[in-house]
């Protein structure tokens, strides 16, 4: 993404390269038939943006639906996050991530300009 690639062209390319959406790794984890279905855009998005990424259990804010936006860390006793596997991505490297994503992002009630 720093290097010029989209959010867009990056589910096209996790897609033509054969790798399962999450729905279909899913299925495939459970034993179900695979479907085929594509990466879209806001798919990848939440899926770089939760912070699963950093290797911790996540659940939903109190009283907000669960969403990529709303996730965040379980906290121990000591209030440190729950690491039930390992990072995928650095804390630099995800904050940098998500920081991108927000930069891009247009969010609900914004005024936009007409095309």
């Amino acid at each position: 993404m720093h290097h010029g690639a989209s959010v867009a062209g990056l589910a096209q390319e996790l897609t033509a390269r054969g790798i399962p959406s999450p729905a279909d790794h899913a299925r495939q984890r459970d034993g179900r038939k695979v479907r085929g279905t594509k990466w879209h855009t806001t798919t990848l998005r939440d899926a770089l943006y939760t912070p699963a990424l950093r290797g911790w259990l996540v659940q939903a804010k109190p009283g907000c639906k669960r969403g990529a936006l709303t996730h965040q860390a379980v906290l121990d006793a000591e209030g440190l996050p729950v690491s039930p596997g390992p990072a995928i991505l650095d804390a630099q490297t995800w904050t940098s991530v998500r920081a991108v994503l927000d930069s891009k992002a247009k969010g609900r009630g914004v005024d936009r300009e007409p095309r």
